[in-house]
């Protein structure tokens, strides 16, 4: 390869390359599926078979065609669709070929051209595609949304199969051409470097949008559920009324009945006719929607041992998408009772709700195990159902947000406090 310092240093790039193109595939495709000797088995054979190549066969052909084939091989690591590999096999590739025509470019303005054999220039070179690599590395990271699992438009595919193309002629313009203006050199690889982290944000808006569009599908079923579970528990609350009347009725007959009978016999009946009449509400506001939520949810805390106040102030009508209303105030409770659970010492859950000039206001103290779950400085759930309420607090945002409200949270390790504003 010319001297043995050009050999070293062109080692020692092509190994950095390989830790690089680890961290881009990481970003690109997420973490790697299989176990960590195979992982680094693929990279280090993609990196013996670059230098075995790049020995024998040092040619800008060669080196594209054979460069594609073993980024794809590392693909195989990751348990992606053929579609999330092949984007991420471009995006590498132009990473790789921007890297080489800032570094030929540099070297243009410096008088020093590249072979066009397929050398990159002298172990300077090297070390300057280094530094380039790891620049570019540094700014696609910033991008947050890449690993999103998200379907990939097929025009986003062509499109950038066709940039890919396109990048590769300029490189090839930039390292063959030595008759080449600097001017239009250096025009070419700012076009390159524009165009490479231009489709990186698409692709990141891209995985962006999609995550959003889930996240609101997935809290329209949550509405859904939860206005479902309210048809239900109002279904259920007539049969119990009906039968609550008829039972009473029925009870207080017998009582009579047994007026001269024993006193034991009298007080088994009377503590039946207490137990039918005796009906916990803890909501009575006139909104079916809103007191079925509240009364079911509250009364299935209660049995579980769960300490209740609530105080519930609202007009029976509060619009005409109640779901909304049904939504937060079920995935509150949700989170309050869950939060309960499995405590052993005491339990409470205290909720305020109250209407005011076209605000509601809306307080729920509870007491939990002092732990809180926080991914990326989000309160996330512990429930295991995750499709259906793993949104949790978040959705809940989502939705207030709708209603320009707004949602304050604050805790020690004993007691949970969530208060949330709705303007309707």
């Amino acid at each position: 390869m010319g001297n043995t310092l050009y050999a070293v240093t062109y080692i020692l790039y092509s190994l950095f390359e390989s830790y690089i193109l680890y961290k881009l595939m990481n970003i690109f495709l997420g973490k790697p599926h299989c176990e960590r000797k195979y992982v680094i088995l693929v990279y280090t054979f993609r990196f013996v078979i670059g230098v075995i190549q790049y020995y024998y066969l040092p040619y800008i052909w060669y080196n594209v065609t054979l460069g594609i084939v073993r980024l794809f091989t590392i693909t195989f690591c990751y348990e992606k669709n053929i579609q999330k590999r092949l984007v991420a096999v471009i995006l590498a590739f132009m990473c790789l070929i921007a890297t080489e025509a800032v570094v030929a470019v540099i070297y243009e303005l410096c008088n020093i051209h590249m072979s066009t054999e397929g050398y990159n220039g002298n172990e300077f070179a090297h070390i300057g595609m280094a530094i380039t690599l790891n620049i570019i590395y540094k700014i696609i990271a910033r991008f947050k949304n890449i690993d999103n699992e998200v379907l990939i438009p097929n025009s986003f595919q062509v499109v950038s199969i066709i940039i890919s193309i396109i990048m590769y002629l300029l490189i090839t313009i930039i390292l063959v051409y030595e008759n080449m203006s600097k001017s239009v050199g250096i025009v070419s690889t700012i076009s390159l470097l524009l165009i490479l982290f231009l489709l990186v944000y698409l692709y990141d808006s891209i995985a962006k949008n999609y995550a959003e569009k889930i996240q609101k599908e997935i809290i329209e079923k949550e509405k859904q559920y939860y206005y479902k579970q309210v048809e239900l528990m109002q279904e259920n609350e007539k049969k119990l009324s009906d039968f609550r009347h008829d039972i009473n009725n029925h009870l207080s007959v017998i009582q009579g009945m047994l007026e001269n009978d024993s006193e034991s016999t009298k007080k088994y009946v009377e503590k039946l006719v207490n137990k039918v009449e005796k009906t916990r509400t803890f909501s009575n506001t006139g909104n079916i929607a809103i007191d079925s939520v509240i009364n079911y949810k509250l009364s299935k805390a209660e049995d579980e041992g769960i300490a209740i106040n609530a105080n519930i102030i609202l007009p029976p009508k509060l619009g005409d998408d109640i779901q909304d209303m049904v939504s937060i105030l079920g995935n509150i409770l949700d989170n309050a009772i869950e939060a309960n659970r499995g405590l052993h010492l005491e339990k409470y859950i205290n909720m305020n709700v109250k209407y005011k000039s076209g605000v509601i206001f809306i307080k729920v103290i509870n007491s939990y195990d002092g732990k809180v779950n926080i991914k990326n400085g989000q309160i996330v759930t512990k429930k295991k159902e995750k499709e259906l309420h793993g949104i949790g607090l978040k959705s809940m945002k989502n939705v207030v947000d709708k209603y320009d409200g707004t949602v304050a949270i604050d805790y020690d390790d004993r007691q949970f406090r969530l208060k949330v504003v709705l303007y309707i």
